[in-house]
């Protein structure tokens, strides 16, 4: 049974979790601990609390910061935490984390990831529902304690997420798809985009939907992204690589005139996209 709930970092996804683990009754108390002290973190939390102060009190502790400081906090928490307690991360990728999280049998770890966010920032951000109907996935460092953990997966039904279990190697490869390689692109062309315009600034009259939907990523914090980038360098590199060659193959159709077969199969199976996410609002 939890009670009290530690989160570590109040960004969008610790204060959202502050706010839903208080609305859906996940615990009885709620501490938080942030570099930044902020004023407005009282307004989600029981109390504001050091990090020595808050892992001694917790049922439940959230290591919601960017994922290699995820990994220092393993390290530095890892020697002093009792088998009681139990640990979840909120880190976009997850296979180093889970490899850190191996050196420590003790205490109960769970590698979690929600796979939700907004642009938004700060107090803003924090929203009880982001959860709602999303998948949050699970990776477990020993598989063999699963069922020790089932406290955690009742946590994210509480919250109205989707627990998806999940190994953090195929995590990290289907996340590099979806979310970080896109954020690779972003970046690319968003300093393309800055280049010319250092050029003429006239481009900036040909700024379309097409091209902000394209460069929102770039919103994503800086120590955030540095990190999922370095974390996941592995697949982001593979992928790289298959983009260049598919960029190529579509480059010698344009220039032998034959690309229109190809954009009426592509148009068809846009289709499904649109049926796929017609609700997404993007």
């Amino acid at each position: 049974m939890i009670s009290e709930v530690f989160i570590v970092g109040l960004g969008q996804i610790g204060g959202s979790l502050a706010r839903a683990f208080r609305e859906n009754g996940v615990a009885e108390r709620i501490y938080g601990y942030d570099l930044r002290n902020n004023h407005h973190y009282r307004k989600i939390l029981d109390e504001f609390v050091s990090l020595s102060r808050g892992i001694e009190k917790a049922d439940l502790i959230v290591l919601s910061t960017p994922v290699r400081e995820i990994i220092k906090l393993i390290r530095k928490t890892g020697p002093v935490l009792s088998s009681d307690q139990v640990v979840l991360d909120t880190g976009s990728s997850k296979r180093e984390i889970i490899a850190e999280m191996k050196n420590f049998p003790r205490p109960k770890f769970v590698g979690g990831h929600p796979m939700a966010g907004t642009v938004k920032r700060e107090e803003m951000a924090w929203n009880p529902d982001l959860f709602r109907g999303k998948p949050f996935f699970l990776c477990y460092p020993d598989e063999s304690r699963k069922e020790e953990l089932r406290e955690v997966k009742e946590v994210v039904v509480k919250i109205e997420a989707l627990p998806v279990e999940i190994s953090a190697e195929e995590h990290d490869l289907l996340a590099a798809l979806t979310s970080h390689f896109p954020y690779l692109i972003s970046l690319a062309l968003f300093s393309i985009y800055l280049e010319k315009r250092g050029q003429n600034q006239k481009v900036d009259d040909f700024v379309s939907t097409g091209f902000l939907g394209a460069t929102r990523l770039v919103l994503t914090p800086g120590m955030m992204g540095n990190d999922l980038l370095l974390t996941n360098r592995d697949n982001l590199k593979n992928l790289s690589k298959l983009l260049k060659s598919r960029i190529d193959e579509l480059m010698l159709m344009i220039e032998q005139g034959s690309i229109d077969s190809l954009i009426d199969i592509l148009n068809a199976e846009a289709e499904k996209r649109r049926s796929w996410y017609e609700n997404a609002g993007f």
